[in-house]
């Protein structure tokens, strides 16, 4: 009696630790369903539309100067993989002409190429050094401080030198090699990486606008100065309309 009592409760706890563990198991497995009603339905949906946003896109790493222009700090960006070319040449003329935009909206980041700069052609990659081609905005339009020269170069040279092929980078404006910059630094040597004047602050992600909505936003713009230039121009002809009458009245007066 005694044993049979003790099997009984045996298979009791058997039972009770199979239904226990089946409960854990569901949960671990499926999560808690009992509280799905609570859980946010848009965690998943976020996730996989940050997901489609990155779809056939190519991360890169650009330099910028930080708040206070005294040090580079790192810039996300994602850029069209088919704008890569599928080879470091054209990979890296991107990255350049990335660096031209200047850094996205909201980094908190400055731009380090001298506005009206131009990237006259393509990078071309000897050996493992880059040849990069700037218009001469690139120096006539360079403020000239020491501080500023080292940002915009190495801004340039540390971007490129995060592709593994490239080391080292030299540069050339309007077709010709430079003996200096703006006179703080020898410019016909090629340059390589420099870590000490990189941010320790973690790199930011950024956007760059899309060339249709910059098209969008300056056809606005037109628009706006065309309205504004036609009510400036209203103004003008009711305010010489105002002379022309009040001449005419003044000239009675005299009379």
């Amino acid at each position: 009696m005694q044993r049979k009592l003790f099997c009984i409760l045996i298979l009791c706890i058997l039972a009770l630790i199979f239904t226990t563990g089946c409960s854990i198991l569901q949960k671990l497995v499926f999560g808690d369903t009992d509280n799905d009603e609570l859980r946010p339905a848009s965690s998943l949906v976020m996730d996989e539309e940050e997901a489609s946003k990155l779809k056939d896109k190519k991360p890169i790493r650009l330099y910028f100067a930080n708040e206070d222009n005294t040090k580079l700090r790192a810039e996300i960006r994602y850029i069209d993989a088919s704008d890569t070319g599928g080879n470091t040449e054209s990979l890296a003329t991107v990255i350049i002409k990335e660096l031209i935009k200047g850094p996205g909206k909201g980094t908190g980041l400055k731009s380090t190429i001298p506005e009206g700069t131009k990237l006259l052609s393509n990078v071309i990659i000897e050996g493992n050094t880059a040849n990069v081609d700037f218009s001469k905005e690139f120096v006539e339009k360079h403020s000239g401080e020491k501080d500023a020269e080292k940002l915009t170069i190495y801004s340039i040279v540390n971007s490129l030198t995060e592709l593994r092929e490239i080391e080292k980078v030299k540069f050339k404006i309007e077709g010709k090699s430079k003996a200096q910059f703006k006179g703080s630094f020898k410019f016909d040597a090629p340059f390589p990486r420099s870590t000490s004047i990189i941010s320790k602050e973690p790199p930011v992600r950024g956007e760059i606008e899309t060339d249709e909505k910059s098209l969008i936003e300056d056809k606005n713009k037109e628009s706006d100065g065309e309205d504004l230039r036609d009510k400036e121009n209203g103004q003008k002809d009711e305010d010489k309309t105002n002379e022309t009458f009040g001449d005419a009245d003044e000239e009675e007066i005299l009379e």
